[in-house]
């Protein structure tokens, strides 16, 4: 029972922690003087006396340093004196924090003794005795060390660890290695892919290996290219703008080399450095570079000749692909009157033709811009073209009405709009009829424009009205009306207040109303009517904008400063408005003035002052009311009014709002902000200790919270609070997560003493009793506590939680403390892993794999793949045998890998990994494959329990799928093996029909041929006439599977090729292998197929294979009747659609059609009706031309066809 098991502990049982507490120093800086000062008088005595003993002299000091900091002050005196065993010692630790200050003995690392610092006697002292871990920590300090000047040392190193462990232990010191070293690895051998971190260290060291690197990316024209580590240029585009400064050129040539800016963004900085070093190419190749750049600073720095040229270098070279939208954005920041010429120049000196010619191609975007004869004479133009009158409303500026002279085309719209009886089609047309104002820049024909709408549409819907007020402002600048504009606009306004209209579109009523308020404002009039008319709209709405007019910091001061008068003046306190938004309003006047005064502090040269809440009383008044509240429903209201005031009015804040309200704020463990306030200000942390604990208690998955408490063991008193609290809460509420805060605040030793008597008799879940969920919590929250204890505990531990209902969350635990714990104790337990059942077995594999060195690795896995008869154990194994061979393919490890296949059992769950060669070794590419198959057949063959059929055919076309594309590696024997065995084999058709084989026979084995093509034919040849000899006619498995066989190959050659001299070559093996044995009646199909293959080419002209039909349809004829017509036109109307005529196949046809009857042959003239017939899906004036000239024919199935042709339209 877990409340038996749970009991109160009346002292902290940690002796790291009470030894911290007892040393002198309240602090964490206090206590680690105190152990510095230690090991001080420690090193002078030992100055003074080199025979002085250590460890003797530092437990003499008068600092009392108890025994669990021994080791601490031990390391700082043997980094100090230079002495080697104290400093392995430390780093020989399974205590980060003594193992991190034995990283930090510079000396140790750094090449100055290199009988100390170098890979025999780290390897034989160090590394073979260290968690996994630290040798990743270890191997990385060791890089920095050496980095400066003792490559070789690193390269020692590195080949050393490599061999040892493997190169992913090895990577971190490549960074210290030398240029040629380097060099030899990522770019000679391409042994490994670097991280963008590696990249840009080694450019800083190496430049010109880091420049070829990157240039390795380049698209290779090289089919046969086979590159195992290939890496991507996307991988580094974050790194590629740093060499702009000192290889500008290189960064240009990856670019060009890769046809694509790469989805790069440079800096403004780097946007400078490009523009001052690759002018040219911008201007050169704008498409490529523009997009990397800020178009306002190519604007601006490229001289006008420069971006002319690189503007005409961005026109297409084809002019239908020409969109004046897509290349007019490119002057957006290019002088005003300057960009239309320039565009319509530019497109004459590419194409020699004048733009505006071409109608089709002048969009109202550049209608809007031309002289008003241009736009006039397009306009006119375009309307005969398309007189649509464009009333949806996103889409007016089509309208061609607009773009004549203003009176034609507001007398065309006032006509429509008498006819039009819809409210949004008149919105439209209202709407052209101020656009037309616009484009014809008329302010007088808009103030006709506007008494027509007050004296015409004043009463059509509010939403209508206000929707055209806000288009009218959209065109026109309000401050650029007159008077007379906005008298009419305000009588509209004011018409809509007093039908209470206006919040039919509250939105655009404000814009109208702030555009108004700007006009009086440059023109020196009063403001506050509208003021009051923006109050009245905004206050009860619940998208309040407060800081209008943001361009002009006077202008929105005054409007902010009106508001803040006029607010209270408009609504009493006891006005219902108010009382249903006083608080949102408050918010929102908080927020604007923040908003405010924290955009007037920037302005260095404003004068305005800072809006100030003591110049508005009201305002602070409501605000203490709040603040001053009782009511406990609305705290979030004072909370978040304090968070205001205290960005508002920091004053005010310190005086109204009590101390209190931030201690009640939640305290956020999370943040960086309370580990800063620990080391800072501690004592606030200790004032408000149960708090914190509590915050770390319910976030104490957080790293974050982790290193508060990490931090907080070194302070007087703190962590002892915590710990009993934590103590209390386990044995009084059961609770599991105070487990896992003890966890980060004891050492692993004492941690396990702790939960030992609670780990759970029973693999079996607890699911009966009050208590079942609580111990369940418990016994989870162990397992997630070992994950974080420091020093790990022992393995040992854990091992009790890996069986039952707990092994699957205690798998990650168990990887997490073996990574942790010395190697040597991982491999022990490892293979005490073994002697247990198999879910147990696994794990003890994978965790000898995790840590183990490679001869380790390699003799182990040997020896489990013979021993073990588990499936899942098998298949970790064979896994590992796999990455052993493909990290160091040599020929021991192949030999490995080769016994492991041969080994290879019905029920390994491994072939479909196997199946995968992207990463297999070019020179054992062929060997693997081989391998692979005889092994899948053996397994296949077997007479007690086979490998499944399906199995072993999905095994294979996974396979035979993989290699099709690297299929010019494989040699000819291993190609003859394949075809010989799989193809011709009529006995497993299945393997025979497979697509994959197909593909692989066409796509691999004949198109990637080059010289061997014509042996290989001759192969193929031998094979096909043994099949059809033996095999032809005969009914195998209810089926004539040797013709079908024959057909389909036949099929996919012509499907598959490439029309040229190899599928010519094919064709004609086949045609001459096929029907030397067959007469063409047994395989008529195949007989016309070959027989086009062999007579038409990809380039023929319709007349060409007219003359060329001619030529073959009487043989043909001849070969199988006059009968067969039909059949015969059929395949050769799907032959020549999907073969000859890949584009514009109709069209075509009827061309062949046309010249089959300028014959004036029967035969000719009943194929082109047929022809016609399978092609007649379109009517045309040229189809009804053709069907006129069949049905003049004297031959009645050439009429017949005719007739059935137009019948077949529909």
């Amino acid at each position: 029972n877990i409340t038996s098991t749970i009991y109160r502990m009346e002292n902290v049982n940690s002796p790291y922690l009470n030894a911290i507490q007892s040393i002198e120093g309240s602090t964490p800086g206090e206590k680690y003087k105190t152990i510095n000062k230690a090991a001080k008088a420690a090193i002078d005595a030992r100055e003074k006396d080199s025979r002085v003993d250590i460890d003797s002299q530092i437990k003499s000091t008068t600092f009392n340093i108890p025994d669990p900091l021994l080791p601490m002050v031990r390391v700082e005196v043997s980094k100090n004196i230079k002495e080697q065993e104290g400093v392995i010692r430390a780093l020989k630790s399974d205590d980060s924090s003594i193992f991190e200050r034995g990283l930090r003995a510079r000396w140790f690392f750094n090449g100055s003794n290199t009988s100390i610092t170098n890979y025999e006697f780290f390897d034989k002292n160090i590394i073979t005795h260290i968690s996994l871990n630290n040798r990743i920590k270890l191997t990385k300090y060791l890089a920095i060390y050496l980095l400066p000047n003792q490559s070789s040392i690193a390269e020692e190193f590195y080949v050393g660890l490599s061999k040892k462990y493997g190169e992913k232990l090895a990577e971190p010191l490549l960074i210290a290695c030398g240029e040629s070293f380097i060099r030899k690895l990522v770019i000679e051998e391409r042994k490994m892919i670097l991280s963008v971190k590696q990249v840009k260290l080694i450019y800083e060291r190496h430049p010109e290996v880091i420049i070829d690197y990157l240039k390795l990316t380049k698209p290779s024209d090289n089919p046969r290219e086979r590159i195992l580590k290939k890496m991507s240029i996307h991988s580094y585009t974050n790194f590629l703008p740093k060499l702009l400064n000192k290889h500008p050129s290189t960064f240009i040539e990856i670019i060009e080399m890769h046809k694509s800016s790469l989805n790069i963004r440079l800096s403004r900085k780097k946007m400078e450095l490009f523009l001052k070093y690759g002018t040219d190419a911008v201007v050169k190749k704008p498409n490529l570079f523009l997009s990397i750049l800020n178009l306002k600073l190519a604007t601006m720095k490229l001289t006008k000749t420069q971006f002319k040229l690189m503007f005409k270098n961005l026109f297409p070279q084809e002019m239908d692909h020409f969109h004046f939208d897509q290349f007019f954005k490119y002057l957006e920041y290019y002088p005003k009157d300057e960009k239309v010429p320039l565009l319509l120049s530019t497109f004459e000196e590419v194409y020699g033709s004048n733009l505006l010619d071409y109608e089709i191609k002048v969009p109202y975007t550049l209608l809007k811009l031309l002289p008003a004869n241009e736009r006039i004479r397009l306009a006119r133009i375009k309307l005969e073209r398309d007189p649509d009158w464009y009333l949806d409303r996103s889409n007016i500026e089509a309208s061609w009405r607009c773009y004549l002279p203003v009176d034609e085309s507001l007398r065309l719209l006032k006509n429509q709009i008498n006819k039009t009886s819809n409210s949004d089609d008149r919105l439209s047309l209202v709407v052209q009829m101020i656009y037309t104002c616009w484009v014809n820049n008329d302010t007088s024909a808009l103030l006709q424009v506007l008494t027509h709408i007050k004296n015409r549409h004043k009463n059509e819907q509010s939403r209508i009205l206000l929707e055209i007020l806000a288009k009218l402002l959209k065109y026109f600048k309000g401050e650029k009306l007159s008077v007379a504009h906005w008298l009419i606009i305000d009588e509209m306004i004011q018409l809509l207040r007093v039908k209470n209209e206006l919040t039919t579109a509250t939105r655009h009523a404000l814009e109208i109303i702030v555009s108004r308020i700007n006009f009086n404002l440059k023109n020196n009039l009063p403001i506050s009517d509208r003021i009051n008319l923006y109050i009245e709209l905004s206050l009860p709405s619940w998208n309040r904008n407060w800081n209008i007019l943001v361009n002009n910091l006077e202008y929105e001061r005054k409007c902010l400063d009106a508001f803040l008068t006029a607010i209270p003046e408009r609504y009493s306190v006891e006005d219902d408005i108010w009382k249903e938004n006083e608080i949102e309003v408050i918010f929102s006047l908080l927020d604007a003035i923040q908003e405010f005064n924290g955009r007037n502090s920037k302005q260095l040269r404003s004068s305005l002052e800072n809006l100030k809440l003591k110049n508005y009383s009201w305002l602070m008044k409501a605000i203490k009311a709040n603040l001053d509240s009782e009511d406990k429903e609305v705290e979030w209201r004072k909370k978040r009014l304090a968070s205001q005031l205290k960005n508002v009015d920091r004053e005010l804040y310190d005086l109204w709002v009590v101390k209190d309200v931030e201690e009640k704020e939640e305290i956020d463990c999370t943040s960086i902000k309370t580990l800063l306030l620990l080391r800072n200000e501690p004592e606030k942390i200790k004032a408000n200790w149960e708090g914190y604990l509590e915050g770390c208690r319910n976030n104490i998955i957080y790293p974050c919270v982790q290193r508060f408490l990490k931090c907080s063991r070194w302070h007087q008193q703190l962590p002892i609070n915590f710990c009993e609290k934590s103590l209390s809460n386990l044995a009084n509420k059961k609770d599991d997560r105070s487990l896992m805060v003890l966890a980060v605040l004891y050492e692993g030793g004492s941690f396990e003493n702790l939960v030992t008597p609670l780990i759970p008799k029973t693999s079996d879940t607890k699911v009966e009793g009050d208590d079942a969920k609580q111990e369940y919590a418990i016994h989870s929250s162990i397992i997630s506590s070992l994950i974080i204890t420091q020093p790990p505990v022992s393995l040992d531990l854990v091992l009790s939680f890996c069986a039952g209902d707990y092994i699957h969350t205690a798998v990650n635990c168990l990887t997490n403390v073996g990574r942790r714990v010395p190697v040597d104790q991982v491999i022990s337990f490892a293979m005490k892993l073994m002697d247990k059942g198999v879910s147990i077995k696994k794990h003890g594999v994978r965790l000898f794999n995790l840590v183990a060195s490679i001869d380790d690795m390699r003799e182990m896995s040997s020896r489990w793949m013979k021993t073990e008869k588990h499936r899942s154990i098998r298949a970790i194994v064979f896994d590992k045998v796999l990455q052993l061979f493909i990290d160091d393919p040599t020929s021991q490890t192949w030999r490995m890998l080769q016994d492991a296949i041969q080994d290879l059992k019905p029920d390994d769950d491994v072939l479909e990994s196997m199946t995968d060669i992207s990463k297999i070794p070019t020179e054992f590419l062929a060997d693997y494959v081989k391998t692979l198959l005889v092994a899948i057949r053996k397994l296949e063959k077997l007479e007690v329990e086979p490998l499944e059929k399906a199995k072993a055919l999905s095994s294979f076309n996974n396979i035979i799928s993989s290699a099709t594309t690297v299929s010019w590696i494989f040699p000819e024997n291993l190609h003859e093996f394949i075809l010989k065995e799989y193809f011709t084999n009529l006995s497993e058709p299945q393997y025979a029909f497979s697509t994959s084989l197909m593909d692989y026979i066409v796509g691999g084995f004949l198109n990637q041929a080059g010289s061997e093509l014509d042996n290989r034919l001759q192969y193929l040849s031998d094979i096909l006439s043994e099949m059809i000899k033996k095999n032809w006619d005969v009914l195998r498995k209810n089926s004539l599977l040797c013709n079908s066989i024959i057909s389909t190959l036949r099929q996919r050659v012509i499907d598959d090729m490439e029309y040229g001299s190899i599928l010519k070559k094919t064709g004609r093996m086949l045609f001459n292998t096929i029907f030397g044995i067959l007469k063409p009646q047994q395989e008529q199909a195949s007989y016309l197929n070959l027989t086009y293959v062999l007579t038409f080419e990809r380039g023929d002209s319709p007349k060409n294979v007219a003359l060329k039909i001619q030529h073959i349809l009487p043989c043909i004829i001849d070969t199988f009747s006059p009968e067969f017509l039909s059949v015969v036109v059929n395949s050769l109307d799907r032959f020549l659609s999907n073969t000859i005529f890949k584009k514009d196949q109709q069209n075509k046809i009827w061309d062949v059609v046309e010249e089959l009857l300028n014959f004036k042959i029967d035969s000719l003239s009943i194929s082109a009706a047929m022809l016609l017939y399978s092609n007649s899906n379109l009517a045309s004036e040229r189809f009804w031309s053709i069907v006129k000239e069949l049905q003049k024919h004297k031959h009645p199935v050439v009429v017949s066809y005719a007739y059935m042709s137009v019948h077949s339209l529909q």
